[in-house]
């Protein structure tokens, strides 16, 4: 697990920079919304803000925003 966020960071580092406002928008989708993933949503409090928090600090062309999906079992399961 650990490599696959160490590959995402890589990945997403970029040290030229962008303005926020030319930054390309990225959704942290996800279906966790109980501790220790989200403390408090309001807030935004808990590990995937702290991951959007960091991603969005260690580098610039990118703008991550963590996005729930709900009803992750339909889709997933629903093939009729």
């Amino acid at each position: 697990m650990t490599f696959i966020w160490l590959t995402l960071l890589l990945f997403c580092f970029d040290t030229l920079g962008t303005p926020l406002s030319q930054r390309k928008d990225v959704l942290l989708y996800t279906y966790h919304d109980m501790q220790p993933y989200v403390i408090n949503s309001a807030e935004q409090i808990g590990l995937l803000y702290d991951i959007e928090q960091f991603f969005n600090t260690h580098q610039q062309t990118y703008h991550f925003k963590v996005s729930y999906i709900n009803g992750i079992k339909t889709i997933l399961f629903d093939i009729g």
